[in-house]
């Protein structure tokens, strides 16, 4: 994403709509920040690069059961 790295695209859409629950796939972020985006953003998930499809289908899952 030119100009903007996930987190600051992320904190965006949180602020101009707070109840789109985002799911935030990475291969480089740390846990630190993470952490701060889900107290800042209350984000429902986070998937690491590679991961397999069935931790996505889980992610997805619980995400729905939780409505």
């Amino acid at each position: 994403m030119p100009g903007m790295n996930g987190d600051d695209f992320l904190r965006k859409v949180h602020q101009s709509h707070p109840d789109i629950r985002a799911i935030m796939v990475s291969g480089r972020l740390a846990h630190e920040s993470i952490e701060l985006l889900e107290r800042e953003n209350g984000f429902p998930g986070f998937l690491s690069k590679p991961f397999a499809p069935i931790d996505f289908y889980a992610l997805i899952d619980g995400l729905v059961k939780e409505g």
